[in-house]
């Protein structure tokens, strides 16, 4: 419950979806502690840390998967949030979406091109020479973390031009 200091009445805001992430915003910004603000007083108890550093991890990882139009879970929530860890900020979302395109998330997505090469892994990292460069082979390539680390290494040199799903991106 949650007390408007210009009512005389207590205020049930825990289902304004809204209101509700406004407060563990304002309760994550300021410590997790209880909060004497303009219009609000939270007297509710502080949570545990630890519930406070995964409260404002799963936030920071959010607003990435909400752009980029994903719902992770189980692995690829893993793959995801090491994605956003390994790209910089302002790249994060167009990693997500390329991978979503490219792969749906599958780290085992293996793709024949016309030549005959192959695009393998979450980024589909082509066998017919783009692995070699990275100092990868198949093998590495259906290794989530290596992928995505072999990812960001050919996306310094060449930017998203090496991805045909770049070609959507904004």
């Amino acid at each position: 419950m949650w007390h408007h200091k210009n009512a005389n009445r207590i205020t049930d805001y825990r289902y304004n979806p809204v209101t509700r992430i406004s407060l563990i915003l304002l309760m994550v910004l300021t410590n997790n502690m209880p909060v004497n603000a303009t219009a609000l007083t939270v007297s509710k108890p502080p949570a545990k840390e630890n519930e406070a550093k995964t409260l404002t991890e799963s936030l920071k990882f959010s607003e990435y998967f909400l752009k980029a139009g994903i719902k992770p879970k189980g692995k690829i929530l893993e793959y995801a949030k090491n994605i956003v860890t390994t790209f910089p900020a302002e790249e994060r979302v167009n990693a997500l979406k390329v991978v979503m395109c490219e792969s749906s998330f599958n780290r085992k997505a293996t793709n024949v091109n016309r030549n005959g090469t192959k695009d393998i892994g979450l980024f589909q990292l082509n066998s017919g020479g783009t692995l070699q460069r990275l100092g990868g082979d198949v093998k590495d390539a259906l290794n989530p973390e290596w992928n995505v680390s072999a990812a960001y290494v050919l996306f310094q040199d060449r930017g998203w031009q090496p991805w045909v799903c770049a070609k959507k991106l904004k």
